[in-house]
């Protein structure tokens, strides 16, 4: 047997958590998880207005220029969509209750604005958009911005399954089939 697979099995049935360290009771555990992830999602979903977006100027000669002057419309909607989304999440987490589909769309919406920062800013900015370190624009923040926005739409969950979550939880579409789902874990197949 692999080390990986050793591991796993090891791992998954041998593990015990004392009763003391339980969040809500025995067997409760996927609920734990799901709210803990829901509310992870409330809290990433609070950093949109933070977005690095470099606005059009002078130096990228692009004031005029009617696509970043739309880009930057779609980024404004976008940016009032998740805000009026992350504070309801809040609220409900405040009140003991699940953010429901509100954190879903906040935090769908941030790692879309991400990308639409990500677009615009370098482009905004002309050449100096791809400079990095303290003598570029903004200290470098744009270049960090591009490079690190891929992790936004992965944090807190991809975005794909924040769509099947707004999808089945919010709009009330059917879940995808799921042959394992009264299964327990260490007997669910697997390609090893």
């Amino acid at each position: 047997m692999n080390g990986a697979a050793h591991f796993s099995e090891v791992f998954f049935t041998d593990a015990r958590v004392s009763l003391d360290d339980l969040s809500g009771g025995e067997g409760d555990g996927w609920g734990s998880a799901v709210a803990t992830r829901a509310f992870e999602r409330a809290g990433l979903s609070s950093r949109v207005p933070a977005q690095v977006v470099a606005t059009p100027g002078d130096k990228g000669g692009m004031v005029d220029d009617p696509t970043i002057r739309q880009d930057l419309a779609r980024i404004k909607a976008m940016g009032s969509t998740a805000n009026w989304a992350a504070p309801r999440a809040r609220a409900a987490a405040k009140a003991g209750q699940q953010p429901g589909p509100f954190a879903n769309l906040a935090k769908l919406g941030a790692s879309t604005i991400g990308r639409l920062a990500r677009d615009l800013a370098p482009r905004s900015l002309g050449a100096a958009g791809m400079l990095g370190g303290n003598d570029a624009p903004r200290s470098g923040a744009v270049t960090n911005m591009v490079l690190n926005q891929p992790a936004s739409s992965i944090a807190g969950g991809t975005d794909e399954i924040h769509r099947n979550i707004i999808a089945e939880r919010g709009l009330g579409l059917p879940q995808d089939i799921q042959v394992d789902r009264d299964m327990p874990f260490k007997e669910v197949p697997n390609s090893g």
